[in-house]
């Protein structure tokens, strides 16, 4: 799974396997970010961008949008401070 977006209400993820509508599902932070195991829900899921053809097949991967509901005060703080993190990362606005 790979995380391209994250904020303190979802996240957007790419997957090999597709996720239902209304799914739970967990998303395990990087432990760059912290490694907390947030609880989201899937509101939406399709074959990604980009697919390519590599030796005649086709790697077909998914992304989906979460939405984080029901966060223990615990996973809300992990949360934040992954966010802190990326922002930090990202330097200064130009």
């Amino acid at each position: 799974m790979c995380l391209f977006d994250l904020s303190p209400n979802g996240a957007r993820i790419e997957h090999f396997l597709p996720l239902e509508d209304w799914s739970m599902c967990f998303l395990d932070l990087p432990q760059a970010l912290g490694g907390a195991r947030l609880q989201g829900e899937v509101v939406w899921s399709r074959v990604g961008e980009g697919n390519s053809v590599i030796q005649g097949e086709w790697p077909i991967s998914y992304q989906s949008g979460l939405t984080f509901k029901w966060l223990t005060p615990d996973q809300r703080a992990a949360l934040a401070a992954a966010l802190k993190i990326l922002d930090a990362a990202r330097g200064p606005a130009a």
